[in-house]
């Protein structure tokens, strides 16, 4: 696991998923005296976690989601929450930020360049279901990510009005805000 944590902060994107893959196997398939412990899901979690960023960090974003699948319930199962409510909130809370910024990435982003540009009943469902969920997000880093997508969001909703010569002032300024509370949560303390 450390190999594939060292590995994806070396933007060694393929060593890092193969080392998670690696570290995977060795956590399911223990053997010998510390077999009495069966492997934390927070273990099993960080692999895929970090097999989930290296899929995005070289462009397999389909992939990345469909890590993220295995993610979701190794993060919060009954007993964890029973045991440690905030890191397991806090966990899935980070979980919901990387799925909603890979389904932007999936979703909006291959558009971006087209001459179409992205649909914008697409945009205002991921600025809805951003809107929905910043109520939830406590940790000032999720919190930024998600204004960060949604201040894309919305200047990429407002591109077509602003090509036209009416850009609406409440919505950059709206944009603006949002980017204002992401350097809030993300920028230097």
């Amino acid at each position: 696991l450390l190999r594939a944590r060292a590995a994806r902060l070396s933007n060694e994107h393929g060593a890092a998923e193969a080392a998670a893959r690696d570290a995977l196997e060795l956590l399911k398939a223990r053997q010998g005296p510390k077999d009495f412990w069966s492997p934390h899901c927070w273990e099993l979690a960080a692999c895929h976690r970090i097999a989930m960023l290296a899929l995005c960090g070289s462009g397999k974003i389909a992939r990345a989601l469909g890590e993220l699948q295995e993610l979701t319930p190794l993060l919060a199962p009954e007993l964890t929450r029973c045991a440690q409510p905030r890191l397991a909130k806090l966990l899935t809370e980070e979980v919901k930020v990387l799925r909603l910024e890979c389904e932007v990435a999936l979703d909006v982003d291959p558009h971006c360049t087209e001459k179409s540009g992205v649909a914008s009943a697409t945009l205002q469902g991921f600025i809805r279901r951003i809107d929905a969920l910043l109520p939830e997000l406590t940790l000032p880093h999720t919190r930024g990510r998600a204004m960060v997508a949604a201040a894309k969001l919305t200047l990429l909703d407002e591109l077509p009005w602003y090509a036209a010569g009416g850009a609406r002032p409440e919505a950059l300024a709206l944009a603006a805000e949002r980017l204002s509370e992401a350097w809030r949560g993300l920028g230097p303390s």
